[in-house]
């Protein structure tokens, strides 16, 4: 059950990462950065981010939301493409996620162990209020 989960979300995250990121840039094109606005990330000694160790609570419970809406409408076969994309990027925006820091969780949980207990833990939690 863990790694079908865990699977479905890396399956998720990684199925939305340039559509997203092409949709918030074509919608969001005079917007200023958002890197202004948000806390910045150590580096590791690698050179790349440690984006798991930097992901609050707040934003587990929004990716697993998240998450489990955008699977609903991937699934959809009566939308067409291009409306599929707009709901997804509504979802993450009603859960004050952008699609880039959707698909940055994502990438990390790959690699991250307790990120994705997390995320898992969150998603169970969500399906047994919902259900």
């Amino acid at each position: 059950m863990k790694t079908m989960i865990t699977s479905a979300l890396i399956a998720t995250g990684l199925t939305l990462g340039a559509p997203l990121a092409a949709a918030q840039t074509s919608t969001d094109q005079s917007a200023p950065a958002q890197s202004t606005t948000e806390p910045t990330t150590p580096a590791t000694p690698g050179g790349t981010m440690n984006a798991g160790a930097t992901v609050s609570d707040a934003e587990v419970t929004a990716f697993a939301q998240s998450a489990a809406e955008i699977q609903k409408v991937q699934e959809d076969t009566a939308l067409a493409d291009a409306d599929k994309q707009k709901q997804m990027v509504e979802i993450l925006e009603k859960h004050s996620l952008t699609p880039q820091r959707f698909n940055e969780i994502a990438q990390t949980m790959q690699s991250d162990q307790a990120l994705q207990e997390r995320i898992r833990t969150a998603m169970q939690a969500n399906a047994s209020t919902a259900g």
